[in-house]
């Protein structure tokens, strides 16, 4: 069952003891709680997106402000109309050139040459990404190829996989312990109460969670499969 919003908020105070005694946090910081979850789960795992598009030798800039792109793209790679080695890109270029081929072995020889072909000729083509700009900058464009580009997205509650779904509650409820410590934190020392004197745990509270952060985070690193760039 995905995450949803009113059913993570009705959660941290009922394990904060709300029904009790009233809880001093508010849904709004509940709601940043949420968001801080997210943005850390996002920093390890984060959603893919892929996309491609065609290029031309006329312009090397592509404009891609229009497509959230996320975190920014992280790889691209470069598709051949006519990887062959009957190529008339290939033919006849170098006497070595092993343009004729009967097995596997001889096809793999010829795709390995034809990548260290393409960097002494300079017509490999490179990639540089403008994350303040949103542009995909290609250098030596080759006409007909196409780039396929791949690129990371923050998640959403919607896209926090099943088995991480704890994880998100836990840190959740850890990150309201900590506001919910700094608010109690703001009573110094004792109030007065209608009997007695009340004292407030709000440091306890703020360490209590802290503590708990950060030993989710740890926890964090096993569950993240590769190693996607971190972002603050």
């Amino acid at each position: 069952m995905a995450l949803t919003e009113p059913g993570l908020i009705e959660y941290v105070k009922n394990e904060l003891g709300g029904g009790f005694w009233k809880v001093e946090i508010s849904p709004p910081q509940i709601r940043a709680a949420i968001q801080d979850a997210l943005k850390e789960y996002s920093r390890r795992i984060p959603l893919e997106g892929y996309g491609a598009i065609s290029l031309s030798s006329t312009h090397s800039n592509y404009d891609l402000s229009a497509q959230d792109m996320g975190f920014g793209v992280h790889t691209v790679n470069f598709i051949e109309p006519d990887p062959r080695p009957s190529a008339i890109f290939y033919a006849n270029l170098l006497d070595v050139a092993p343009i004729r081929t009967s097995r596997f072995q001889d096809y793999d020889i010829f795709l390995r040459w034809r990548k260290t072909f393409m960097k002494v000729t300079s017509v490999q083509p490179e990639w540089h990404w403008d994350q303040n700009a949103k542009i995909l900058w290609i250098y030596n464009p080759i006409q007909d190829y196409k780039a396929s580009m791949f690129w990371y997205l923050p998640r959403t509650l919607e896209t926090v996989e099943l088995a991480h779904e704890r994880w998100v509650e836990k840190y959740i409820l850890a990150r309201s312990k900590y506001i919910l410590g700094v608010n109690r934190s703001k009573f110094q020392g004792a109030i007065p109460g209608p009997s007695k004197e009340i004292s407030t745990d709000g440091k306890d509270m703020k360490d209590e969670g802290k503590q708990e952060l950060e030993k989710l985070e740890v926890e964090l690193l096993s569950m993240q499969i590769d190693g996607p760039p971190m972002w603050d």
